[in-house]
C-alpha cells in the first residue's frame, strides 16, 4: 500500500473483497461498498468521484484460507500501525473470516507484553465490515475483535438476505419466523426457541417443522435451503427477503452488491 497516499480527508483507502471471479470485476463494484460505507451525499461527490483518487486491492484469488495471505494482511496493518498512517479499511463479504483472522494473530502476538503499548498507531486505522461472511463475522463479534486490538470498528452492514453465510442474518430470519409461525408447537418445544438456534442445522428443523406441523407448511417455503416466510395467497409477509433476493445471495451474485 501507498500510504502517502490520502484522499482529501486524511485516510488511505484499502479495500478486502469477498468472492468476485476477477479482480477487475471486484475493483469496479466494491467503490460502492467504499462511498456507502464512509461517504454520503455531498461528501461522497467531494471525496470519492474525484480524479486522482484510488484505493489499494488486496485480491486473494478467492482463497480466503491461505496462510500466505493473512500473514500479508498481517504485515500490511502492523506497516500501517508502525507508521500510525491513516487507513480506512473496506472487508466485504468471504474478505472479513480472513481480516479476523489477521486481527485474532496481531491480537496474540502483539508486539509488546503491555497492551498499551501493543495497541500504539493502531488506533489510526479503521475498518468497515460491508456484507460480512464466514466465522465470526457477526455484528457483535466483528466489533469485539476490533476492540481486541486497538483498531476502530466503523461500521458493520449486513446482507440480511444472506441467512446461510452471516449469523446475524440467520438470527434474524429465525425471529421472523417464530413471529409469523407464533405459538406453533413441536417436539423440543415452541417455535421461539428456533431464534436461539443460529447454526444452519436450525434451518432443516424449520423444513422438518413446516412438514410437520399442520398449518404451518403454508407459511414457510423453502428452495435450495433458503427459507421464505410468507403470508396469506403465498404473498410475501414481513419477512421482507423474498425468494429471488436470499437465494441470489446465498447460491449467486447478489452478496456483492451494497445491502440496502
Amino acid at each position: 500500500m501507498d500510504l502517502n497516499h490520502k484522499w482529501s480527508h486524511g485516510a488511505h483507502m484499502a479495500v478486502v473483497p469477498g468472492q468476485f471471479e476477477r479482480k477487475e470485476a471486484a475493483g469496479e463494484m466494491i467503490g460502492t461498498h467504499v462511498e456507502k460505507a464512509y461517504f454520503s451525499g455531498n461528501t461522497a461527490t467531494n471525496n470519492v468521484r474525484k480524479g486522482g483518487n484510488h484505493f489499494s486491492l488486496f485480491w486473494s484469488n478467492n482463497e480466503f484460507t491461505s496462510k500466505q495471505h493473512k500473514d500479508s494482511l498481517v504485515s500490511l496493518i502492523q506497516t500501517a500501525q508502525k507508521q500510525s498512517a491513516s487507513v480506512q479499511w473496506l472487508v466485504h463479504g468471504e474478505g472479513a473470516a480472513m481480516f479476523v483472522e489477521a486481527m485474532k494473530f496481531i491480537k496474540n502476538n502483539p508486539k509488546s507484553s503491555d497492551l498499551f503499548a501493543a495497541q500504539q498507531g493502531m488506533s489510526a486505522q479503521e475498518v468497515y465490515f460491508s456484507n460480512p461472511r464466514g466465522r465470526n463475522s457477526s455484528k457483535k463479534s466483528l466489533e469485539e475483535i476490533c476492540k481486541s486490538i486497538g483498531m476502530n470498528c466503523a461500521g458493520v452492514n449486513i446482507n440480511t438476505k444472506d441467512v446461510l453465510y452471516n449469523a446475524d442474518a440467520r438470527k434474524g430470519m429465525l425471529n421472523e419466523i417464530a413471529i409469523v409461525a407464533g405459538g406453533v408447537a413441536f417436539a423440543g418445544g415452541g417455535v421461539a426457541g428456533l431464534s436461539d438456534e443460529f447454526g444452519v442445522d436450525a434451518l432443516l428443523k424449520v423444513k422438518d417443522l413446516a412438514t410437520t406441523t399442520p398449518g404451518l407448511a403454508s407459511m414457510l417455503a423453502l428452495a435450495g435451503g433458503v427459507i421464505v416466510v410468507a403470508g396469506k395467497g403465498a404473498s410475501i409477509s414481513g419477512y421482507v427477503r423474498n425468494m429471488h433476493g436470499a437465494i441470489s445471495s446465498t447460491f449467486g451474485s447478489g452478496n456483492q452488491n451494497w445491502a440496502a
